[in-house]
């Protein structure tokens, strides 16, 4: 794993290398011990911190430029024959001055870059598509901008105030997921996926100029049957797994036993037997009694998995870990400590990469709705009903209700479902996490919703524009970073999503079943059991009843919340209270499990006002405790840690 980071002096005054090691020493857990390579030229100062302790390149950028990168590339012999360089730092420096602003969109893999022009006195930030790898900023104006990976590296080293920022914290409870370039904190930005930030000292501020951007005209636009299809997407997955695995040794791989997990640890594993190393998969289970979960659960396809790959190194890592420590970039809602426990596995075995299946379900394996009003749209009635009826059977709903609610809605202008929403108390007004939230930031929300509704662009171009994934991306990379290690996503590769883009609607329905060609793709590498598993499982039994055995150190924590007026300037603290007293506790948390797992044989159960409360809770007691992060203060007497390579000042290589 690598982080990076560094500043650009707009007074005229040269950057020090006491800073960077102050903004590298913000993002250091305590327990890691980083190599660090800084450098200075001029107002602008850029570092390197390297978790993996890999050697430095032989090469370096030309004179009169400083690169940093947080850098894999899906294609380096493409990109090496491609400009001109004996070391990638000297290449980037080539497409900055071929492409300039546009290199983002040249650039195929999971990056954040920082590149330095000492002659044109400007500096270039730029993000990968998908937002894989973090890249957050702030600015001062006439004093710096400052940008490292994490906002911790900003805020921890007196770049930035580091208050927090009610109206993002706020929706960040709300939608799930930060808005696009939100952090949290009131001065410090993330920068979006697929963007360029420019700065030169002589212009009035920072630019965001947009690189990467889907053109809606690919949607739908693959013209070589199904079949085909299927063959070169199971070719590009294969390729994006194997791309992104260590050459040797161990690397984790998070294994849920559904099918986007599934296919990665198996391809994974495969490709990793061939090079002498080891997968572990990694599986939270739920905790919920089998009595219970019965055939709900997942614990039937992770064994099928283990059964297809016995060399598999397997670990339920739920409960595992002791709880995550408190940081303030990742406000915690309910599975901060699953992660860490992930975490700690992975270094157990001494991996430093964990796997995941995050992107299939808006690229590969996607499932959204306007599929059937898509097909509906082109004509595709015989396609459509067969879907329908297939879907009617697997869910036990009747085909006019299926129509309605797959066909009819996704059609209706957004003005129509908006109405028809607030008649059934599904609007923006009965959403019962708005009763948790104060009225000034209750408006915010509603505003937001408003806004995404009124959006243009088409719903499977929406989950790489509008900020979610990335949001999500982001959130893993920065809790992956406090323990040293480095997420990988294969079913974003930007090779796998641009032809998943492609598929016409009707390729991704056959067979009786949705989330097709990825299905056919995988014939022969998954287990027919998982597959052909037509469900997804959801954890909320397992949480009702860890809901109950935490029920009053909630409790206890939301009352010592009362009278925070930064938080009470968000949360409605006495709404949360009312909804975590009426948690079930005993026998009737246990009949309450009974009843969510009755729901429907796979069915995702329904998220209850408690789970909410739950959340509204995590997000109260986060913002509490960030009012008091004494690490958000500048401290001037700070002594920040010795790195190796501290008196190296020569230009940075990757």
């Amino acid at each position: 794993m690598r982080l990076i980071g560094g500043y650009i002096r707009l007074d005229g005054g040269p950057a020090e290398l006491r800073h960077l090691a102050a903004m590298a020493d913000a993002m250091t857990a305590p327990a890691l011990s980083p190599i660090l390579r800084p450098a200075v030229n001029g107002p602008c100062g850029l570092f390197e911190l390297d978790f993996a302790a890999t050697p430095a390149s032989a090469g370096a950028p030309p004179g009169g430029w400083l690169v940093a990168a947080d850098l894999r590339l899906d294609h380096p012999d493409a990109f090496a024959a491609s400009y001109r360089g004996t070391d990638p730092a000297s290449r980037l420096v080539s497409m900055i001055e071929r492409h300039g602003a546009d290199f983002p969109d040249k650039l195929y893999g999971d990056f954040a870059v920082e590149i330095w022009s000492e002659t044109a006195r400007r500096l270039w930030l730029g993000r990968d598509f998908a937002g894989v790898r973090p890249l957050a900023y702030t600015y001062r104006p006439g004093r710096y901008l400052a940008f490292a990976s994490l906002p911790k590296g900003l805020h921890g080293a007196g770049f930035s105030s580091g208050e927090p920022d009610p109206a993002a914290i706020a929706l960040r409870y709300f939608a799930g997921y930060f808005r696009e370039g939100d952090s949290g904190f009131s001065d410090i930005r993330y920068l979006p996926p697929g963007c360029t930030l420019v700065m030169a000292q002589d212009q009035s501020g920072p630019r965001e100029i947009r690189a990467w951007q889907p053109d809606p005209s690919m949607i739908g636009g693959w013209r070589h049957g199904i079949d085909a299809g299927a063959e070169e997407l199971r070719h590009r997955i294969g390729e994006a797994v194997s791309v992104r695995l260590p050459a040797a040794g161990a690397v984790c791989s998070e294994l849920s036993g559904g099918l986007d997990s599934s296919a990665v640890t198996i391809l994974a594993a495969r490709d990793m037997r061939d090079r002498g190393g080891q997968v572990v998969a990694v599986s939270m289970m739920d905790e919920a009694p089998a009595s219970i979960v019965n055939d709900h659960g997942d614990g039937h396809l992770v064994a099928a998995i283990l059964a297809r790959q016995p060399d598999l190194i397997w670990v339920d890592s739920d409960g595992e870990a002791p709880p995550a420590p408190f940081d303030p970039d990742v406000p915690r809602a309910g599975a901060a400590t699953r992660r860490a426990a992930i975490h700690l596995t992975a270094k157990r075995f001494g991996a430093d990469i964990v796997l995941t299946g995050l992107g299939g379900d808006q690229g590969p394996s996607y499932n959204g709705k306007d599929i059937y009003a898509d097909m509906a749209r082109s004509g595709r009635w015989i396609h459509l009903f067969r879907a329908l009826s297939a879907l009617s059977v697997q869910e036990g709903v009747p085909l006019s209700a299926m129509i309605r609610r797959r066909v009819i809605a996704p059609l209706l202008p957004p003005g129509a479902r908006s109405v028809i929403d607030r008649i059934r108390g599904r609007g923006r007004t009965f959403n019962p996490r708005l009763f948790h939230l104060q009225p000034d930031c209750r408006r915010i929300a509603d505003a937001f919703v408003a806004a995404e509704m009124g959006i243009a662009d088409p719903i499977r171009l929406r989950g790489f524009t509008r900020g979610k994934l990335a949001a999500r991306c982001t959130r893993l990379a920065v809790e992956g970073a406090s323990a040293g290690i480095g997420y990988a996503h294969p079913l974003l590769d930007r090779r796998v999503v641009e032809l998943s883009l492609a598929f016409p609607a009707h390729h991704f329905v056959g067979e009786g079943m949705a989330r097709q060609p990825f299905r056919r793709a995988m014939c022969g590498i998954l287990p027919e059991e998982v597959r052909t598993w037509p469900f997804k499982y959801s954890p909320a039994i397992g949480d009702i009843l860890r809901l109950s055995a935490e029920r009053a150190a909630i409790l206890t924590e939301l009352e010592g919340l009362r009278g925070n007026a930064q938080v009470e300037s968000v949360f409605n603290i006495p709404s949360i209270i009312a909804v975590v007293r009426a948690i079930p506790e005993g026998e009737a948390a246990l009949a309450m499990a009974r009843r969510i797992a009755a729901a429907g044989r796979g069915r995702a159960p329904p998220r209850t006002h408690f789970l909410i409360a739950r959340m509204a809770a995590s997000m109260a007691r986060h913002m509490a405790m960030l009012g008091s992060y004494a690490m958000l203060k500048a401290d001037e007497n700070r002594q920040p840690r010795t790195f190796e390579g501290m008196a190296d000042e020569r230009p940075i290589s990757i």
